[in-house]
């Protein structure tokens, strides 16, 4: 078990899209505000791809991008299907958590430099 870091790499600002709600990137984790669990934790050991989705997000039934088995196991906390928005891609029975930062491309850059960073630091090698 890594030990957690206390400072986040990075915090989104609130927006109404995400609900008011701040998403922070950690060395170790992901911690997402929501409104009726309270801050969600995704340690980085169950994150498998963080990835920048078009808005509509049952739209993937039709585009190829999932299958309805994945789509009931999928996790919305704010506004997603409104707008661009970050599929995180885990194991759990949430297979996927979708959430909307404000800035969708610099969060999943960010995220993503963060996973690489870890897994190197427990030896691992980076996921595709």
């Amino acid at each position: 078990m890594t030990q957690h870091s206390d400072k986040p790499l990075h915090t989104t600002r609130p927006t109404a899209l995400s609900l008011w709600r701040e998403y922070r990137v950690f060395a170790d984790r992901l911690e997402l505000d929501s409104i009726p669990w309270g801050t969600l934790r995704i340690p980085f050991e169950d994150v498998r791809d963080v990835r920048v989705r078009p808005a509509l997000v049952f739209l993937d039934l039709f585009r190829g991008d999932c299958g309805l088995s994945d789509a009931v196991r999928t996790l919305k906390l704010d506004l997603a299907d409104l707008a661009e928005h970050v599929a995180i891609d885990k194991d759990g029975f949430w297979k996927q958590v979708r959430i909307t930062p404000d800035d969708p491309a610099r969060f999943q850059r960010d995220v993503k430099a963060a996973l690489e960073a870890h897994r190197r630091s427990l030896g691992n090698t980076p996921a595709p």
